[in-house]
């Protein structure tokens, strides 16, 4: 189903952080359950990226751009490899040198292919090992509530986590409802709208538990966190409500 321009303009806006918060959050949740929409989400970040590399962006957009989608490691790849097919498609001049003499006395079209391509692997290779120097690790701590017993969606403001560049794993405090059972076992759930992984636990303190997520793991976009929990008989069960929050 074609998508109406409406629906477009809402995707690129929210890719500029052009939305208010009401508005983000309505299309976060919409991105979750329109496969149409996601698709279209997934192809205006490569257009927004072709149109950064190539100056179409206001100087607002470019600025958000660059400290949100581009500084996530998604962006930074989309980035890489939309300079390097540039270089493929248009390979800089060069002056004529004793080289490019030589390189005229054999076949001029082999040659010049073979040295696009190079030169464009070496900007790939560059521009990677530029992206993959080691920085310091840091993690992203967040608290987050059960939704269990909420009216709505705006009963409780969904925390919003911003990454930074060099952030390696966000640490989700959960709260769990009620009493916390003797002996008692926890695993818990990513659920991305799309796709749901297991999530390592790193310990429990009193009735919380804190769920540990590698940031490479969390693009820019809605979440949902599930508990479960195994008793001293064996019988496991999911505890109601989830946890929610939103990628920046």
């Amino acid at each position: 189903m074609a998508l109406s321009s409406i629906d477009q303009a809402s995707i690129r806006n929210y890719l500029l952080g052009q939305l208010s918060d009401d508005e983000q959050q309505k299309t976060e949740e919409q991105l979750m359950l329109d496969d149409d929409l996601f698709e279209e989400f997934e192809t205006l970040k490569g257009e927004l990226v072709e149109e950064y590399r190539t100056g179409g962006l206001r100087q607002n957009e470019r600025e958000w751009f660059e400290r949100h989608f581009l500084a996530s490691s998604e962006g930074k790849k989309m980035y890489t490899f939309a300079v390097a097919l540039n270089c493929l498609q248009h390979p800089a001049p060069q002056r004529e040198t004793w080289f490019e003499q030589l390189r005229s006395l054999l076949n001029k079209k082999t040659w010049t292919l073979a040295i696009a391509t190079v030169t464009a692997v070496l900007i790939v290779i560059a521009v990677t090992v530029f992206i993959s120097r080691p920085q310091p690790q840091t993690h992203v701590a967040v608290v987050l509530t059960n939704s269990a017993g909420r009216r709505g969606p705006g009963d409780v403001q969904v925390p919003r986590v911003t990454l930074s560049p060099n952030a390696g794993e966000v640490r989700a405090s959960l709260t769990v409802p009620g009493s916390v059972a003797p002996g008692a076992n926890y695993r818990a759930e990513l659920d991305d709208g799309r796709n749901t992984k297991p999530v390592q636990l790193a310990g429990q303190e009193g009735n919380t538990v804190v769920a540990v997520i590698p940031a490479g793991q969390l693009p820019r976009g809605y979440y949902a966190l599930r508990l479960f929990v195994t008793g001293a008989d064996g019988k496991e069960q999911q505890i109601p409500g989830d946890y929610r929050f939103i990628v920046e």
